[in-house]
C-alpha cells in the first residue's frame, strides 16, 4: 500500500451524488468527539478478498462513540451506508497469497485528533484519496 492511501474507514457511504455533499457535510458538522488513542496490535488476513490488515485488539471507546454518532447523523440526513458491524482496520496488503491467522505485533499507537470526509478517486496509478473536509475532535 502507498503511504498516502493508508486510512481507517469510519463509515463507508459508497457513491454520493455531488449535489448531496453539502447535506452530508451539514450532518457531519453535528458530530462531536474527543481525541483518543488507537493502538494497532494485531495483523491478520481476510481470505475472501486476500487483504492483510492491522487492527486494534478491541474497539476503543472514543472510536466507537465517533462511529455511532456518525451513523446516527448520516442516517437522520437520509444517507445510506454500509451498516454491518464496525470492524476497525487499516489495509496494509492486497492480493495476499499466503494468508495468516491473527498475529500479535508490536503496538503502533496513533493519537486520533481529527477525522475527514474523503473521496476515493480512481486513476492510472490506482486509487487516491481527496479530502473534502476535516473535523477536529475535542
Amino acid at each position: 500500500m502507498r503511504r498516502e492511501t493508508l486510512h481507517l474507514t469510519l463509515l463507508f457511504l459508497g457513491e454520493v451524488p455531488r449535489q448531496r455533499i453539502p447535506d452530508l457535510v451539514d450532518a457531519v458538522d453535528k458530530v462531536h468527539g474527543t481525541p483518543f488513542q488507537l493502538s494497532l496490535k494485531e495483523f491478520s488476513c481476510w481470505r475472501h478478498n486476500r487483504i492483510g490488515y492491522a487492527a486494534p485488539e478491541g474497539l476503543p471507546t472514543g472510536l466507537e462513540s465517533l462511529v455511532v454518532m456518525l451513523r446516527r447523523q448520516v442516517s437522520a440526513a437520509g444517507f445510506d451506508f454500509d451498516a454491518r458491524a464496525y470492524s476497525p482496520h487499516i489495509t496494509l496488503l492486497r492480493n495476499v497469497t499466503s494468508p495468516v491467522e491473527r498475529l500479535s505485533v508490536p503496538a503502533l499507537t496513533w493519537r486520533v485528533q481529527k477525522f475527514a470526509l474523503v473521496e476515493s478517486v480512481p486513476g492510472s496509478t490506482g486509487v487516491h484519496y481527496v479530502e473534502s473536509k476535516s473535523w477536529s475532535l475535542g
